[in-house]
Parts: C-alpha cells; structure tokens; sequence
C-alpha cells in the first residue's frame, strides 16, 4: 500500500468513527415518538388508526392459520387484539396481565387493536 493510500484509510476510518458517534449524540436528544396510554372502555371514542398503548388481562387466545385474536379485558371492557404468530413464541396464556401497543381499527363494525408489540407484565 502507498503512504498517500494509508493516510486516505485512516482520514476514512477517522471520518467514520467520528460520524457513527455523532449519530449516537443526536439521536439520544430526539424527541421520542409518545403512544397514548389509555383504557380498553376509552376506545370507542378513539379515532380508527389512532396508535395507543393499553394493558389488560387476556381471557381467550384463538389461533388462526394466519393470526392470533387474543381477547383482553379490563375492570370495565374488553376488546379483541389482531396479532402476528410471532407472538406465539412470548408464551402467552389466559390470565396473563399484558400490554399491547397497536393502532384502532374496525372489523365488523367493532373496534379492534392491531398490534405492533405485545408484553406480557405477569
């Protein structure tokens, strides 16, 4: 390698490093994107695509060939959750207390939540 090559790898390596780390500097000072938290009975008034966050006790899992419907329930309602069979491997059970994360969404004239991520909380 050629003395001017080896200083242009190291300008290169430096360059990189230095921007690498001013990424990680940036981004921990962006604004976090917030989810609202709320209730399972507050969803009826929830505009459809609206992405919130809700906790609740699941009562039934139904597996579909292409998803999973977990039902959750809270002290006053309930509401069904659309998920991935991913989730399968999370050992979700009835009477597990979890949190879902998604966007409200209308099938058959009833709201539902998509999920985006599901944690089970006990």
């Amino acid at each position: 390698m050629l003395p001017k090559e080896k200083i242009f790898l190291k300008i290169a390596v430096i360059c990189s490093l230095f921007g690498l780390l001013l990424l990680i500097i940036i981004s921990n000072y962006l604004p976090r994107k917030s989810v609202e938290s709320t209730t399972i009975s507050s969803i009826e008034e929830t505009p459809e695509g609206t992405e919130i966050s809700v906790k609740g006790t699941i009562t039934s899992i139904k597996n579909t060939p292409t998803i999973l419907i977990i039902t959750i329930e809270d002290a006053a309602s309930k509401i069904n959750v659309i998920a991935d069979k991913k989730y399968l491997n999370q050992n979700l059970k009835e009477k597990s207390i979890i949190e879902v994360t998604g966007n409200v969404k209308i099938f058959n004239n009833e709201k539902e939540i998509q999920a985006s991520s599901i944690t089970i909380l006990s």
